[in-house]
């Protein structure tokens, strides 16, 4: 991190990020501050997508809008949006209520409203934590964790 930190004639320490912003302190200690938070949000993002990924080749690309060639090809969560009115007929349909509950949790990341509608589906529409939980096997709760764990807003 060192190198990209330096001192300029001011006083002022400045650092210039890999997106070419510069970003600049009066103190040494609060930029590297802000550089560290920096890096562990764009490690959160990441972490994020890779989650979601899983979570859409589960659910089923289909329900999703993929704005690249591929669910792998994507480099951002808008690249893979729900889309809200399939996921609504899937959650209707007779699938498992841990399928339904697992639609429900994920689209709560991108919409809580429409998360908790489709979680209702699922059979409750006051399911928490908790409920979802024990709905879902051990590959879907670590992914919801996973999400959990990374979110950072829509």
């Amino acid at each position: 991190m060192d190198e990209t930190i330096r001192q300029r004639r001011d006083g002022c320490w400045e650092a210039t990020l890999p997106s070419g912003r510069v970003w600049s302190c009066s103190s040494r200690e609060d930029l590297e501050t802000l550089l560290q938070a920096q890096q562990r949000s764009q490690e959160a993002n990441r972490r994020f997508l890779e989650a979601w990924k899983r979570a859409v080749v589960l659910i089923g690309p289909e329900y999703f809008q993929v704005d690249c060639e591929s669910v792998d090809d994507a480099t951002d969560k808008w690249d893979l949006q729900p889309d809200v009115m399939a996921l609504t007929e899937r959650v209707r349909s007779p699938i498992s209520p841990g399928e339904k509950t697992f639609i429900g949790a994920c689209c709560s990341f991108y919409n809580p409203e429409t998360g908790q509608i489709l979680l209702g589906f699922a059979g409750d529409d006051r399911m928490n934590l908790g409920d979802i939980a024990r709905t879902l096997d051990e590959e879907r709760k670590a992914i919801v964790a996973e999400l959990f764990l990374n979110d950072r807003g829509w």
